[in-house]
């Protein structure tokens, strides 16, 4: 799964099960310094087991420059 080229992003939930990121977040705050321009939208999603959970989805914008 390569998130940046679908256009849709990753959720927290997804980067975990499936990308084996444990912590997306500070994972994007480096991506965002490095300048990538990423967008956060606060989604719901279910888990693996079953469960919602209040969650990021992060949205690649462009790879620095203009949007």
């Amino acid at each position: 799964m390569s998130w940046h080229k679908q256009g849709e992003g990753v959720t927290t939930i997804e980067a975990r099960e499936q990308l084996d990121v444990m912590q997306p977040a500070p994972r994007i705050f480096e991506l965002r310094k490095m300048g990538l321009k990423i967008l956060t939208i606060w989604t719901t999603s279910i888990n693996a087991q079953g469960k919602k959970h209040r969650n990021a989805r992060y949205v690649l914008m462009s790879k620095g420059g203009a949007a």
